[in-house]
Order: C-alpha cells, then sequence, then structure tokens
C-alpha cells in the first residue's frame, strides 16, 4: 500500500471523529444519566435512614451497623458495574461480538459466585460481629434483619453487574433506569412498611429483599434484549453462536482488535482486583467507623447520629462519580 493509499484509509475514521462535536448540550445530557445512576441508591438509603431516624435510635444503631458490615461484602465488588462497564464497552466499541458476549457472561457468572461465597460468610459471622460490636443488648433487633440483609447480597451483585453491561452497552440512559427503579421500590416499600403498617427492621429487610430481587430480574432482561450499538451488533444475541466480527482501523491496535472469544475468565476477574482493593480499604473503613462508634458511650444516640451523617456523605460524594461513569464516545 502506497502512502496515498494510506492517507484514504486514515481520512475515513479521522472524518468521523471530527463529526462527534461534544458541546454544553451532550455534556449535561450525558452527566445527567450518570447522576440518575449513581444517586439513586444512596438517596433511597437516606430515605431509610430519615423514616428510621424519626421512629427510633435504637433501630437506626442497629440498621447503620448491619448495613456497615453488609456493605463490606457487596459494594466492595463494585468492578462489576464500573469495572464491567469499561470492559464491554471496548470489546463494543471493537465490534468483537463474540468478546463482548464473553465478557456479560463473565460478569454474571463473578456476580453470583461471589454473591453466594459472602452471603455463607456473612450468615456464618452474626454471632462474632455483634459480639465485636457490643450491641448483645440488640441481638433480637438485628438477627432478621441481618439475614435479609445478607441474602440481599446476591441479587445485589448481579444488579450491579447488569448496571455496568447496560453501560458498555452504550445505554446509560438503561442502566440509569434500573438503578431508579429499584430506589423506587425500595422507597415506595420502606413507606408503606414502616409508616403505614408500623412494622419493624425485619419488614424493612424484606422489602430491601423484595427490591433487589426485582431489578435483579428487570437487569437480566433488559440486557438479553437490548442490542449494544454499533453496526457489528444488528443481530446480536447472547444465546446465539456465530462468527465474530472485529471492526477494522488504522486507529485500534492490532492486539486490541483481536478478540475472539474474549480474554478469557481469569483475565476478566484480574482487571477487576485493582478496583476491588480500592473498595476493599474503602468500605472496611465505614465498617471500623461503624464498630468504633457503636463501643462510644451515650447509646444508641451515637451510632444512630454516625449512620445519619455517613449516608448524607455518601448521598453527595456519589454525584461526583459522574466522570469516570459517562459513555465513551459511540459509534
Amino acid at each position: 500500500m502506497d502512502m496515498a493509499d494510506e492517507d484514504e484509509v486514515l481520512e475515513e475514521p479521522l472524518a468521523a471523529l471530527g463529526e462527534r462535536e461534544t458541546t454544553w448540550g451532550v455534556i449535561l445530557r450525558e452527566s445527567s444519566k450518570a447522576i440518575a445512576l449513581q444517586i439513586a441508591s444512596p438517596l433511597a438509603t437516606l430515605v431509610e435512614v430519615a423514616v428510621l431516624g424519626s421512629r427510633s435510635f435504637s433501630e437506626l444503631s442497629v440498621y447503620t451497623l448491619v448495613c456497615a458490615v453488609c456493605n463490606l461484602a457487596s459494594v466492595v465488588f463494585n468492578f462489576l458495574s464500573d469495572g464491567v462497564a469499561a470492559k464491554v464497552s471496548r470489546s463494543v466499541g471493537s465490534g468483537q461480538v463474540a468478546a463482548t458476549r464473553s465478557n456479560v457472561f463473565y460478569s454474571y457468572t463473578c456476580a453470583l459466585g461471589l454473591g453466594l461465597v459472602c452471603f455463607a460468610l456473612l450468615a456464618g459471622l452474626f454471632s462474632p460481629i455483634i459480639a465485636a460490636s457490643g450491641l448483645e443488648s440488640s441481638r433480637h433487633l438485628a438477627s432478621g434483619f441481618y439475614y435479609c440483609k445478607a441474602a440481599t447480597v446476591p441479587l445485589a451483585q448481579i444488579t450491579m453487574a447488569s448496571t455496568g453491561v447496560l453501560s458498555g452497552y452504550q445505554s446509560l440512559e438503561s442502566a440509569a433506569a434500573l438503578n431508579i427503579f429499584r430506589a423506587c421500590l425500595s422507597v415506595a416499600g420502606t413507606l408503606v412498611a414502616l409508616v403505614w403498617l408500623k412494622g419493624n427492621l425485619l419488614q424493612l429487610g424484606f422489602v430491601g429483599l423484595g427490591s433487589y430481587a426485582a431489578s435483579s430480574l428487570l437487569g437480566l432482561t433488559l440486557v438479553a434484549t437490548i442490542r449494544p450499538r454499533g453496526s457489528a451488533f444488528e443481530d446480536f444475541s447472547l444465546f446465539s453462536r456465530r462468527r465474530d466480527t472485529t471492526l477494522t482501523s488504522p486507529l485500534l491496535e492490532r492486539g486490541e482488535a483481536d478478540g475472539g472469544e474474549g480474554e478469557g475468565f481469569w483475565r476478566f476477574a484480574k482487571d477487576g482486583s485493582a478496583m476491588m482493593i480500592r473498595s476493599l480499604a474503602l468500605q472496611s473503613s465505614f465498617m471500623i467507623a461503624a464498630f468504633i462508634a457503636a463501643r462510644l458511650p451515650q447509646q444508641p444516640e451515637t451510632l444512630a447520629a454516625h449512620g445519619i451523617v455517613t449516608q448524607v456523605w455518601m448521598a453527595t460524594s456519589y454525584i461526583t462519580c459522574l466522570l469516570y461513569t459517562s459513555p465513551s464516545p459511540r459509534d
């Protein structure tokens, strides 16, 4: 190929990139989707904290400790959302159909496996956790809610995997809608269970379990029915095997374009390990802080106050996450 031919090959993709004009309207539109994706769950939790705080500091203190422990087992694996979005988006952007399909199945394999392991560990650690926190007097209040939250972890992992896959499909609006759907179910269930029916923490636990069960089913349905963006995915199906189609472009390195059947499960898990370690450090600090607050005098007000402040901080900090959840340029 001579220099003239090479210039012609380069002109098409460069011209296509030039057409992708970024305006303030585009930035605000895509950022609003990212904000909705990130803020829905913290706001739903904030409603739970507000309702419980208006009823009983004892219930709120138990809620704070149980959520700190169970969130360590679920939120720590947020690579199932952000990491999966990056890997699926990469394979979608380069037109790797088989690699995209593999990444989707790997994400759900990790979600289900990690969720079940976390549930088993949490179920076996209830007594040591209560003993370490010094809340033996609240054991009867915490037990039912604790096991409901532990059972929610596998469903939460599946929901996170679904939001990651949908974001990788360049369908951030679907991922945001999934999180908003679960948050609305949670808020409505909380108001019904605690305000209308005058229930307790156990009923609140069932509300969370039900909302995540519904969102996990909806997420699986969306992933199975929504097609990733791009001409290579016009007849895409998760459950059909066909020859891979790879986007050819001089702007893509050959090593990145060749995907075949994907990079393998262990490569998938390894790529998520760095994010998991970061999340582990952050969530561990929240759990340790909750245990320290539980040991301070003037209980249950101290631990309840800690829960309120932590949740307000979480709700505001998630807004800043929109920068790395905004979608990459579309085809």
